[in-house]
């Protein structure tokens, strides 16, 4: 018997490492030693294993991701096959019993099937006022009666597509719906908070989170189609109400938003997933346009880790969105504003009855004009908003602002920066989101905002028609000081022949002229630029609550925007020297330039003469706010009509009979029936407020265009409303609409007005 080496029969640790979710993970195998003999007879036992090379357990870390990765795909295709089922369920169980928030119990199923089959499974169930588990029973056999549809029709929806062990009761999910894309609060904010608010009652479970981000899509999916299907079945239109029968040409405003960015991801097959009513998301969305484009699209750096750069949109005069587009090159290219306005185009209340503002709109009309299937709006107005027109060259201004061009009233052209502000919320939220999510979150929010938009309408229209009744008034009085009348067409004449003989000398002067000429124009340019940059710093550095890091970010930025105009000032003043232009002059520091009643300043406000003490910017003031007061007449107009028409058409579909019909389709019409009465109760409350806002304006009662603001109160209180027929609403409907504040006081935006004041101070 050979001798017993140290190590026979002992029991031998091997180590392995792998990677995990929470980094890498060692893991020990025990095995018995096997000893192995040698050519000369002696034993040899194996070191121990230590598997740490990459290549040991990549091979793990890929079948992890790819398994999980198979998971979210199947859930998600489940979720895509039984949607339809939930939809039909939802309007089943609202046919059944209307959902109240203070529910503690599911209501009951009639419909449930009467196989033999039945299974029961405890669920969690998450209300408004608390949890509770209860017992549900379902059928394994019937695919309309499985666990998911079962508790949907009993007013739960299920967490999962299959065999969920967790619900929440429809008009919570409905709050968390509106918390998500109203407040642009995130999922992982929504679990915290429900964690926070049951704490003390059966516990969120673990996978809350998880579960939540991948029902609370299915939930707005839902929701998208059951609109899509009640617009199908009472023939209503999207739309903004201000425009749908306006007369006169629409303002359409474009952007782009650069904050809204995807990260690429690596095989990505959830996009290739079916989702019934996927064309009322892409409603919104235009396609990626056509090679035509791409011509006049420029080139730039290389953004490889983006899928979507960002977002460009249209909307409306009013702010209501239009089109929306994916980005997916480092800079804004006119590629993407011609495909959005060849969909805008093709919309009916649109069509080439629009006016365009863009940012850099002074370029786009050749590409326009370069453009075949946009060759019927080459010849459409275009200007630049007002926030970006001060950035422009004078020969920009004077043909694209849009306060001394002719038509634009007093539109400003910014209505999509503030939908990007409102859209700011969901920036981080969708950068990791797939494809699919990101465009249903952003087209879900960009649902709510043209609602919030819908509902405002009436105020907003109230609140630019008081502003233009001031603008006018102050205009006017300017206007007198020196002599003009507004009857007074000779003088009102020979002050326009004067504008655009100055309009045709500045461009004259811009074009023409000897090399130092122009060199000095372009020093005034290069200084009236970063003046324009500091002044805009400095507002924002002297805006209140800007807090800590923030200001001291702000006094950076001023700081450096002042060394840039003493610089570009030094320029300007050799550059001067050199070449003289008429009506400029040199300055001994920035401060001087700088001064709020510094003469430079005078010189490059384009409403200002060279000679002459004429009050132009009172001229331009009364004509916009003419020009105003009748647009806002045609919109009025618009918007009570809309709501007639609105009203109408849910009155008509409501008075079709339900029935005879079977038990289950007769309580799925019964729940339609019953959100589109709910629907119409709001309609009617809109429609009354919206009357009670906008008849005097429509009828042209509320002010005298020859008078003037008289009919408004110095202090601003509004004059006795109106008695509006409410066309049989019900004692309910007018308790409810009692409750709504009426709109007494407008606010008036002291700097939007002194755009064009009436004082001849100058």
């Amino acid at each position: 018997m050979p001798p017993k080496y140290h190590g026979f029969g002992d029991r031998r640790k091997d180590t392995f490492k792998s990677m995990s979710a929470a980094g890498i993970r060692r893991s020990t195998y025990v095995r018995a030693v096997i000893p192995t003999v040698d050519q000369d007879g002696n034993h040899v036992i194996e070191p121990p294993v230590i598997r740490t090379e990459p290549s040991e357990w990549e091979d793990v870390v890929k079948a992890n991701k790819t398994k999980k990765r198979n998971e979210v795909e199947d859930r998600a295709r489940n979720w895509a096959s039984i949607l339809p089922l939930l939809l039909e369920a939802f309007k089943q169980g609202c046919g059944v019993k209307t959902p109240s928030p203070s529910a503690l119990a599911p209501i009951e199923d009639p419909l449930l099937c009467s196989c033999p089959e039945k299974e029961f499974r405890f669920v969690r169930c998450i209300f408004k006022c608390g949890i509770r588990h209860f017992r549900i029973q379902h059928c394994k056999k019937c695919k309309d009666h499985s666990l998911p549809v079962v508790l949907m029709r009993r007013q739960l929806f299920p967490l999962t597509p299959k065999n969920p062990n967790v619900a929440i009761h429809i008009e919570q999910i409905r709050s968390m719906h509106l918390m998500h894309y109203i407040c642009r609060t995130s999922i992982h904010a929504i679990s915290e908070w429900a964690k926070a608010e049951y704490h003390y009652q059966l516990p969120i479970p673990a996978s809350f989170k998880q579960r939540l981000s991948e029902a609370l899509p299915m939930y707005a999916r839902m929701m998208l189609n059951l609109e899509k299907g009640h617009k199908e079945l009472s023939n209503l239109e999207s739309g903004c109400p201000a425009c749908k029968y306006m007369d006169g040409p629409k303002t359409v405003a474009a952007d782009g938003n650069f904050q809204l960015t995807r990260y690429s991801r690596e095989n990505e097959r959830s996009k290739d997933i079916n989702y019934q009513g996927q064309e009322e998301v892409d409603r919104h969305w235009a396609d990626e346009g056509c090679s035509n484009f791409q011509e006049l699209n420029k080139k730039g750096g290389s953004k490889r880790y983006l899928d979507q750069t960002g977002v460009f949109a249209c909307t409306c005069g009013h702010g209501y969105p239009l089109v929306a587009m994916d980005m997916t090159t480092p800079g804004e290219t006119f590629g993407y504003i011609l495909s959005c306005l060849k969909q805008v185009v093709q919309m009916p209340h649109y069509g080439t009855n629009i006016r365009i503002c863009y940012d850099v709109g002074c370029k786009l009309r050749t590409s326009l004009e370069k453009t075949e299937s946009l060759a019927c709006i080459k010849n459409v107005p275009i200007a630049v908003g007002i926030f970006h027109i001060l950035n422009h060259s004078p020969a920009c201004q004077l043909s694209c602002h849009p306060r001394v061009n002719a038509g634009w009233g007093l539109q400003d052209g910014e209505h999509l920066e503030r939908m990007w502000s409102n859209l700011s919320g969901f920036i981080s939220m969708t950068r990791s989101m797939s494809s699919l999510n990101r465009r249903l979150t952003i087209s879900t929010a960009l649902e709510f905002y043209a609602q919030q938009k819908i509902d405002n309408i009436g105020i907003n229209l109230k609140r630019k028609f008081r502003r233009a009744c001031l603008l006018r008034r102050d205009a006017l009085k300017a206007l007198r000081k020196v002599g003009i009348e507004e009857d007074d067409e000779e003088k009102l004449q020979n002050l326009q022949n004067v504008w655009d003989q100055q309009i045709r000398n500045t461009l004259a002067s811009i074009t023409n002229g000897s090399g130092r000429f122009a060199a000095s124009n372009r020093a005034i340019e290069n200084l009236r630029v970063a003046i324009a940059i500091f002044d805009l710093i400095d507002n924002a550095f002297r805006v209140q609550g800007n807090g800590h890091n923030r200001t001291q970010s702000l006094a950076a930025q001023r700081q450096a925007a002042r060394d840039q105009v003493a610089r570009k000032l030094k320029i300007y003043n050799e550059k001067i020297c050199a070449g003289p232009v008429f009506g400029f002059e040199e300055y001994d520091n920035a401060n001087t330039v700088l001064s709020k009643q510094s003469h430079f300043r005078f010189r490059m406000n384009i409403t200002n003469l060279l000679t002459g003490d004429q009050p132009y910017d009172a001229f331009h003031g009364l004509q916009r706010a003419n020009e105003e007061l009748i647009i806002l007449k045609d919109e009025a107009t618009s918007v009570i009509k809309y709501a007639d028409t609105l009203t109408k058409q849910l009155q008509d579909i409501l008075q079709t009979p339900i029935g005879p019909y079977s038990l289950k389709e007769y309580y799925k019409r019964k729940g339609g029936l019953l959100m589109l009465a709910r629907k119409l109760h709001h309609v009617k409350a809109w429609k009354k407020e919206q009357r009670k806002l906008l008849v005097r304006i429509a009828d042209g009662t509320a002010t005298s265009i020859t008078t003037g603001a008289a009919d408004f109160k110095e202090n601003g209180d509004e004059e006795e409303d109106l008695l509006v027929d409410t066309d049989g609403v019900t004692d309910e409907l007018s308790r409810v609409e009692e409750e709504v504040a009426d709109d007494q006081t407008f606010e008036v935006d002291t700097e939007f007005v002194d755009m064009f004041p009436g004082d001849d101070n100058h």
